[in-house]
């Protein structure tokens, strides 16, 4: 006598798959790590300031800190760094040496850096039409330059009808936490344009070495 009919085997092994699929994302966490970013220099630490020169300046002057937070997300693969082309700004103007450091002594650090008078940052769009009639491509251009303006390094990717990496960029399946309600929070997987680090690192010749360390959710930039 059999115990079992194909179709019900069928039916468990269906139900068992949909199970290790729930659990598997129920347990899956974001692959990107929110950080703060800091410079160490001459024995010192700086943490990074988002509110420009002279806000940063204004509120030191008046012996008030300056608001950070950790808006900064980098992902960490086969011992690379990597980020989203949003947060490449002020990571280029940190590896560059582009950055005012303000001294003011905190408790754990001894100031604070903010973007340097340099525009070593620039980020354009460029809409071309496709091979298919009334089919626009959208191209996302970031152009990295050297303090001097000497040299060049060109990141690019298509951002419709799809998204597609075209130069010194590559797409990365990702697990992303989401909301799609208040209070309920769901992990899925997404895929993103990423750039690596180490990369910016190589092309501006930098003496700038990169530590993330996780239990301190800070991405060190090291100043040898």
């Amino acid at each position: 006598m059999k115990l079992f009919s194909p179709k019900l085997n069928l039916s468990c092994l269906l139900i068992l798959c949909a199970s290790l699929l729930i659990s598997c994302t129920d347990f899956a966490t974001d692959d990107r790590k929110s950080v703060q970013l800091i410079l160490k220099k001459d024995d010192k630490t700086y943490l990074f300031s988002r509110l420009g020169t002279m806000i940063t300046n204004n509120k030191l002057d008046k012996n008030e800190s300056p608001t950070t937070v950790q808006s900064t997300s980098i992902v960490v693969k086969e011992n690379q760094l990597y980020t989203e082309p949003q947060h490449i700004k002020s990571i280029a103007n940190l590896i560059s040496g582009n950055y005012v450091i303000h001294d003011h002594q905190e408790k754990i650090f001894d100031g604070y850096i903010s973007d340097g008078k340099h525009k070593v940052y620039n980020k354009k769009y460029v809409n071309e039409h496709s091979e298919k009639f009334g089919e626009m491509i959208s191209i996302a251009n970031i152009y990295l330059t050297d303090t001097d303006q000497t040299r060049k390094y060109h990141i690019s990717w298509q951002r419709s009808p799809n998204q597609i990496p075209i130069t010194n960029c590559i797409e990365m399946a990702l697990w992303v936490d989401k909301s799609y309600k208040p209070g309920e929070r769901t992990t899925a997987r997404d895929n993103f344009i990423m750039i690596n680090l180490n990369d910016l690192v190589e092309f501006y010749n930098s003496n700038v070495k990169l530590d993330y360390v996780e239990e301190d959710k800070v991405l060190y930039f090291i100043v040898d």
